[in-house]
Parts: C-alpha cells; structure tokens; sequence
C-alpha cells in the first residue's frame, strides 16, 4: 500500500488549534501575518505544528490574549523548549524584517 497522505499546512492547524485555544479572529489574523512574514527556507525546515504553536503563542502574546505556553504544549503535543526555540527564531526574523 504506497498512499500518499496530503501534509497538513501550517495554516490549517493555525487555523484548527487557534479556535481549539478561543483566540479572537483579530489574533488568528495576527498568526496568518506572521506566518506569511517568514521566509519560505525557514517555513519548510520547520515542522508544521510546531510552527503553527510557536505563531500561535506569538499571536497571542502580540495581542495581549492569557493563553500560556503550557497550555500550547499540552493541546498540540509539541515540547516547550522546542516551542520556546521556535517561537524566539520567529519573533527574530520578522522583528528584523518589521523594524
């Protein structure tokens, strides 16, 4: 059996995990701009959910929402200095590029 599973975008779990968290729409947009900011070589080295939980926590924090990292990790099963690393390399690239 040779399937070929179609792999989830960053985008769809921001997407599924951003309502899954109640962040506003004003955040989930936030996290679609960050994601969008950061270079494509940077995008693909990345796994896809630890991208969307570093952006998500990023969204957050941006628009002043209580959501904490514990809480990311647990409902996406990512690890929090993964996230932790993630999330620093993020807000790196796109704070050079913004300011």
């Amino acid at each position: 059996m040779k399937l070929e599973l179609p792999r989830i975008s960053t985008d769809d779990y921001i997407n599924r995990f951003a309502t899954q968290l109640g962040l506003s729409r004003r955040a989930i947009e936030r996290a679609h701009e960050l994601h969008g900011a950061l270079p494509k070589r940077f995008r693909q080295a990345k796994p896809p959910l630890l991208l969307a939980a570093a952006i998500l926590y990023l969204a957050s924090k941006s628009t002043g929402e209580k959501v904490t990292i514990k809480k990311i990790t647990n409902m996406m099963g990512v690890g929090v200095s993964n996230l932790s690393r993630t999330a620093r390399s993020i807000r790196e690239l796109v704070v050079g590029r913004e300011a």
